[in-house]
Formats: C-alpha cells, sequence, structure tokens
C-alpha cells in the first residue's frame, strides 16, 4: 500500500493490524456486508469457466465469464468479487501481484465446479440407494 499524498511512500501496519486483517478475511460476511465494502474497481478478471463439446462451427468451445475486481474498504488486504454469473460476492486474500488475479479466480471456479460435481453425484447415489431399498 502506499500514502495517498507520495505513491511511492509505502504504508506499514503493525503485526496486530495484520492480524485483525487476516481474521476479518476469515469471517464469513453476508452479501450486504460485502456489498457496503466494495471500494474502487480494479480490474475485470475474464476466468475460463467451462469447455464444450461438439460446439457448431464458429463458436468457441470455451466458456469466459468476467468478474469484476474490487478492493475492500475495510481491509487493505482482501479484494471483493462480483461474478456477471455469481449469485453471491466473495473475497480473496489480495496478491502481491495482481496478474495472478485470473488464476486464483480460475482455480477457485474449478474448486466449486468439482465440489458441485460431487454433491450431484452423492445425491444421485442417495437416490439411487433410496430407490433400491424401497424395491427390496
Amino acid at each position: 500500500m502506499s500514502n495517498e499524498d507520495n505513491p511511492d511512500n509505502p504504508v506499514f501496519f503493525t503485526k496486530s493490524e495484520i492480524e485483525n486483517f487476516k481474521e476479518d478475511l476469515s469471517l464469513d460476511l453476508s452479501d450486504e456486508q460485502l456489498e457496503s465494502r466494495i471500494g474502487e474497481e480494479i480490474q475485470i478478471a475474464e476466468v475460463l469457466v467451462d469447455v464444450v463439446e461438439n460446439t457448431p462451427p464458429g463458436v468457441p468451445a470455451e466458456v469466459y465469464h468476467n468478474f469484476a475486481v474490487f478492493a475492500d474498504k475495510k481491509n487493505p488486504t482482501a479484494l471483493i468479487i462480483s461474478g456477471e454469473y455469481e449469485e453471491h460476492y466473495f473475497r480473496i486474500p489480495r496478491p502481491k501481484d495482481y496478474s495472478s488475479i485470473e488464476h486464483t479466480l480460475q482455480e477457485i471456479i474449478q474448486e466449486r465446479q468439482i465440489a458441485d460435481d460431487l454433491e450431484q453425484d452423492w445425491q444421485e447415489h442417495r437416490q439411487w440407494t433410496e430407490q433400491n431399498h424401497n424395491n427390496d
């Protein structure tokens, strides 16, 4: 971070302040709370969210979504993310290099998709088990 009066002058935080920021980042805040903390828009990150098989000619197989990346007004170590198809805001730690944001978001989206797939498989398995149990 830098001082507004002199952008080349870094601002340092105490150990206690950094611990408070880390603790704040671990809180599960509501959408309303996150929305109230949205600061300056830093960038729009374009993230690959799916690869579609057998697309018609001229239609790209890759599906990208845009994610708006905002500063967190109350926590300089956090970024608030809003996706164009996301139902909720979420936060990530502020990286030292903003070029890594798209990669970080890509990993989060992949982890969510894997978790959703596992949940769907579990639900299908549970339904199948219940049906077989009822048929016995």
